[in-house]
């Protein structure tokens, strides 16, 4: 039987983080209810990464030889995509039921660039998990289905979208091109965040979808801080030459965009 053509294409970039990895790809072959298609990009040789991938039914593999950074490993999925919609998902996330119809939601008539779900360090109101609770599927989905009573419909139109559920169509890609590589960790999120906005597309968080993200689950915060570091730079350096501006930080540079292409905060 010939495979139906995937709505969704979720592009995973993994590191060597097995049992992450394992309940990400868990919680997506079961909660995941419209067509769609799994790409891995592995930036990791690790054996038990690669044991834990295939284990799942995984449609499409692309194995690096070695760390490609984020964005590049990123593009590298999108350019084998077939979905009409990308999702590009940290593996250190588990989704809840239905989580991918409802993220599709404000592309149909909003003019959505991308959109995120909330997540306990990106909209979630309370400390994660709420005591007793422990972090595990059900709970996901308890807090799933409270979002879902609490902001029934609700977006918020935002500045800057998170890269832990990036959530964009094929059509919005194609026009806005691939992400950019110079960011190898980080920030690239941020950067592709603002070419949305300066090409008129709008930026979501759907508060009726709740995603869990354990946030630098494949890698420390004190090897990250250096990577971020240098991605900072880069993004001055680009969009100082890109505006014809003069600036010193991020924050001038997101309050020049502010600015110049402000975003309507009102209720949605």
């Amino acid at each position: 039987m010939k495979r139906q053509k995937p709505i969704l294409s979720i592009i995973l970039v993994t590191m060597d983080t097995p049992t992450l990895t394992s309940a990400c790809l868990k919680s997506l072959f079961k909660n995941t209810s419209i067509p769609f298609e799994v790409i891995v990009v592995n930036n990791s040789k690790g054996q038990a990464i690669d044991q834990t991938l295939h284990e799942y039914p995984i449609h499409r593999m692309i194995q690096n030889p070695s760390n490609h950074g984020y964005a590049r490993a990123a593009n590298q999925g999108a350019a084998i995509a077939k979905g009409n919609f990308f999702c590009f998902l940290n593996s250190d996330t588990l989704v809840p039921p239905q989580w991918a119809e409802r993220l599709i939601i404000p592309f149909k008539s909003s003019r959505a660039g991308a959109v995120n779900p909330i997540a306990n360090d990106c909209g979630y109101p309370f400390p994660f998990p709420p005591h007793p609770l422990k972090i595990d599927p059900t709970t996901v989905s308890l807090i799933d289905e409270a979002v879902q009573i609490w902001h029934s419909g609700k977006l918020e139109r935002m500045n800057l979208l998170s890269g832990f559920c990036f959530f964009i169509s094929q059509a919005v890609m194609k026009h806005i091109g691939p992400f950019d590589e110079t960011f190898y960790f980080g920030l690239d999120d941020d950067d592709y965040s603002l070419r949305l906005r300066m090409a008129g597309y709008r930026l979501f968080r759907v508060h009726s979808v709740f995603v869990y993200h354990k946030w630098s689950g494949s890698i420390t915060e004190s090897k990250r801080k250096p990577w971020v570091e240098k991605a900072e730079i880069a993004f001055i350096h680009k969009w100082t030459n890109l505006l014809g501006q003069s600036f010193s930080s991020r924050l001038q540079i997101n309050r020049w965009i502010d600015q110049h292409y402000p975003v309507d905060k009102s209720p949605t």
